[in-house]
């Protein structure tokens, strides 16, 4: 039932356009996403920029959300267009919203009123941003999001070594040997 949209934002995927600079959480330098490999020099993560794929006539992208809006009060706020399901998308370490989330409708009209009438309102003294979802569109196994680096050949091994650019020889932390 989910989109591919809400299955990255669910896995954590979604997250890391802070390109590995602070994110007011404290971690300086360490982006939001810690070292799970988000946001980093095109390894992991998304690139950045608006999804891909073809729209989907029936799912809303609802942004800008407060953290106390959960999916009761999201549906609550759309069912006066139509019948409607919400989800609100979760950080999976934490459980704690990431501010946005999607509606999905069972007719395209109702999906298209909420869209015109909803957009720019506030909910829980938010101004939200209600577009239609855009659906996931299919990689190739293997592939690295935003980048044409490989990945690592193997966990643990220092990827600056594979490619011949490693400056810090023992000093390093990760292997030199694969």
């Amino acid at each position: 039932f989910f989109s591919s949209q809400e299955t990255r934002a669910m896995s954590g995927f979604e997250g890391g356009d802070m390109g590995g600079m602070g994110g007011g959480d404290g971690f300086r330098g360490r982006g939001r996403g810690g070292f799970r490999g988000r946001g980093r020099g095109g390894r992991g993560g998304r690139s950045g920029g608006a999804p891909e794929g073809p729209i989907d006539e029936l799912k809303l992208y609802v942004g800008g959300l407060s953290w106390n809006v959960d999916d009761a009060g999201l549906q609550e706020a759309f069912q006066s267009y139509g019948t409607c399901e919400a989800k609100v998308m979760v950080d999976k370490y934490t459980g704690r919203s990431r501010g946005f989330g999607f509606v999905t409708f069972e007719e395209a009209a109702a999906a298209t009123t909420a869209i015109e009438a909803m957009n720019g309102q506030e909910i829980d003294g938010r101004a939200i941003a209600c577009n239609n979802a855009r659906q996931m569109v299919e990689r190739p196994e293997g592939e690295v999001f935003g980048g044409d680096e490989a990945p690592r050949k193997a966990p643990g091994v220092c990827f600056a070594w594979q490619k011949g650019e490693c400056q810090r020889g023992d000093t390093c932390r990760f292997s030199h040997s694969e």
